[in-house]
């Protein structure tokens, strides 16, 4: 820079690394050196204004950058979480595109439409989702010029792939597109269809079957007492005069000895080909009334585990007795369980809508009446309702309902018949006999209750009752210091089942007393009803000591062949033939052959029922072994019945011969004496 004689003075100063030149113009009258130092101050502030600006722009600049990884991340993770969710979630998600092609498939649509995902891509949406019956919906949807917006859900049945029926909840949601404007027509609008389903196939079909289970008996498929009361209710709405209604209440009155004697498997298959016969005759009934343009309705039932109904609009009363014999004929034939022939012996009560109740339950409670007459009927096995057999109901439902509690409230007593050797006239046993000690009715003898038991199945825990009290009376009178003597019990046809083995091992472990002291009596004819199975449940009881009885022998059709093999040590001698032992010839001569009989197969007989001298004479004539009955002591309580065992007590049978025993007094006498 020069000094040019008061010129304006131009500098031009160039700023490193920069594009920026700044031009300096001067008055001319400055000096050099003023001129320089007011430069210097103008480029100083200009260059920190540049930098500053510079520095300001790289700063931006890099928090844009930030922001920019961090957005790009947060949406990156966004969507494999969302990628995530809709892979893995269990409900179906699909995507489709506004001319109708899948866009989106996620897993969940593969396993349950049985399409990959490759090959449902780009296809349209109705090729991958057909529904049942062939509905063209869904492709008119996507054909129509101007659509309108899908319902929010649809339900439906949907053929996967290989050709099975899905049934699918959907719920669908709009994709516009981002710039749509709010009047913009719909189809231009919207740019994806998002469906989310749920495949209840499972459901639905747990439905079916709760349904079904809630509406027919499993075992048979017939209607169960609920539909029955259904049908009841419609076919009543449909009754138009004259025209009757009918309950018919069907029993087999054997089937549950069936299944005592030959086992569950038996029973079952009696149920199942009565069903049978049930379905049968009542779709023949049904047709036979379109035949006859009479318009009968009939519907058959399973109530219970014995017991069926039929529901029956018929144009008179006397149809419907016509309709119990046909029912009873069908029922009648012979069943058959592997190889063996069975009878079940059926009997219906019928009672009439509205004569005999005015809805379903009064109705049914009048035809089980009916049919409890039936049952009892030996000339007709079918009976139509009367009031006067409701009579008794209520009682003998009350005395149920107490039979019911008499166990847990203690209500049971056992009382005791000493049973005695003709050789010594000493006590060798007692039988044990329970009894019902009723809080109103007083002291109650089995007789009046035992069958309502059995009826019922009370007799199972009321059997185990005994047995253990018994044995624990056992143990009792030991501990008073008495001599140990077997206590006899009886077991019902219910308990003798392959479950009263370990009924008694467990008694037996609880008491602690030895097998031998306990002996157990059964009926001949619950034992001859599956001899196999008998001689099983006895072979168990023998190998624990237990000792074995058969009673009420001769009563029965005995079958000598099983009788020699079955593992018992005894024989009972019916009181019936012991009765009129010293008038009936008959008697006498059935008493000799089963004492000889049993004799010869290495048995004891004993007697029961023995009243008089003159039957304790015959009985030790023929070589009796023991006896028990009111001549030595009526069932007498625990106290009574130690007092006895206490003192020794034995009945003088050397006085019997050569002359006859005198009467005694009375029934409860004893023969030294009466301990109570």
């Amino acid at each position: 820079m020069n000094n040019n004689g008061g010129r304006p003075c131009q500098v031009a100063i160039d700023l490193p690394k920069t594009d920026d030149a700044f031009v300096l113009e001067l008055p001319g009258s400055a000096t050099a050196g003023g001129a320089i130092a007011a430069a210097g101050w103008q480029v100083r502030e200009a260059v920190g204004k540049k930098r500053d600006i510079a520095t300001e722009r790289a700063r931006l600049f890099g928090q844009r950058e930030a922001q920019v990884v961090e957005r790009t991340a947060a949406w990156q993770a966004e969507r494999k979480l969302l990628s995530a969710v809709v892979n893995t979630s269990g409900a179906l998600v699909c995507m489709v595109d506004a001319a109708g092609l899948i866009r989106l498939f996620n897993p969940a649509c593969e396993q349950v439409m049985g399409w990959p995902a490759a090959e449902a891509i780009g296809r349209p949406c109705w090729e991958v989702f057909c529904r049942v019956g062939g509905s063209q919906s869904l492709a008119r949807f996507f054909d129509q010029p101007q659509r309108r917006a899908p319902p929010s859900q649809v339900h439906g049945q949907w053929l996967a792939r290989d050709g099975s029926p899905r049934a699918i909840i959907w719920s669908t949601t709009l994709l516009r597109k981002d710039d749509s404007a709010a009047d913009e027509p719909y189809d231009a609008a919207v740019e994806l269809f998002l469906g989310t389903g749920l495949d209840v196939t499972e459901l639905r079909g747990a439905e079916e079957k709760l349904r079904y289970l809630n509406n027919y008996d499993p075992l048979t498929g017939l209607p169960n007492r609920i539909l029955l009361r259904e049908r009841f209710g419609r076919m009543r709405e449909q009754l138009a005069a004259p025209q009757v209604m009918g309950l018919l209440m069907l029993k087999p009155e054997r089937l549950r000895l069936i299944g005592e004697s030959l086992g569950a498997g038996a029973e079952q298959a009696m149920v199942l080909q009565i069903a049978a016969r049930l379905a049968q005759w009542g779709s023949g009934a049904a047709q036979d009334g379109l035949q006859g343009g009479t318009h009968h309705h009939t519907s058959v039932a399973r109530i219970g585990e014995a017991s069926f109904a039929i529901v029956a609009i018929r144009n008179a009363a006397t149809e419907l007795a016509a309709l119990a014999r046909q029912v009873l004929a069908a029922m009648n034939a012979p069943y058959t369980f592997e190889q063996q022939e069975l009878h079940l012996d059926p009997c219906i009560g019928i009672a009439l809508f509205p004569n005999d109740g005015d809805d379903y339950d009064s109705v049914a409670q009048g035809a089980e009446a009916a049919m409890r007459r039936a049952a009892s009927s030996r000339a007709e096995r079918y009976a139509f309702y009367r009031p006067e057999l409701n009579q008794g109901a209520h009682e003998r439902f009350k005395f149920e309902s107490a039979l019911r509690h008499a166990v847990g409230r203690d209500e049971l007593v056992l009382h005791y018949q000493p049973q005695v050797s003709m050789a010594s006239g000493a006590i060798i046993g007692v039988e044990a006999l329970v009894r019902w000690q009723h809080p109103e009715l007083g002291l109650i003898g089995p007789g009046c209750f035992i069958a309502l038991a059995e009826e019922t199945g009370l007799i199972l825990p009321i059997g185990e009752w005994v047995l253990r009290r018994a044995r624990e009376q056992s143990r009792a009178w030991q501990r008073a210091g008495l001599a140990p003597v077997p206590v006899a019990v009886n077991l019902s046809a219910r308990q003798f089942s392959t479950d009263i083995a370990a009924t008694v091992a467990r008694i037996l472990a609880d008491t602690g007393l030895e097998p031998q002291l306990l002996e157990l009596e059964l009926t001949e004819s619950a034992s001859m009803e599956d001899p196999q199975q008998s001689f099983l449940i006895l072979r168990q009881l023998k190998d624990m000591g237990v000792r074995l009885a058969i009673d009420d022998f001769g009563t029965g059709c005995s079958n000598l062949s099983y009788l020699k093999r079955f593992p018992v040590d005894k024989l009972k001698l019916d009181q019936s033939f012991v009765r009129d032992l010293t008038t009936d010839a008959d008697d006498l001569s059935i008493a000799r052959a089963v004492i000889a009989m049993a004799h010869g197969l290495r048995l004891t007989v004993i007697a029961e029922g023995v009243e008089t001298a003159g039957q304790l004479a015959l009985l030790l004539d023929n070589g009796c072994d023991e006896m028990q009955g009111y001549l030595f002591s009526r069932p007498i309580d625990a106290t009574a019945c130690a007092r006895l065992l206490r003192d020794h007590v034995a009945i003088p049978v050397a006085a019997a011969f050569p002359l006859p025993l005198a009467e005694p007094a009375g029934k409860e006498a004893l023969w030294n004496g009466n301990p109570n």
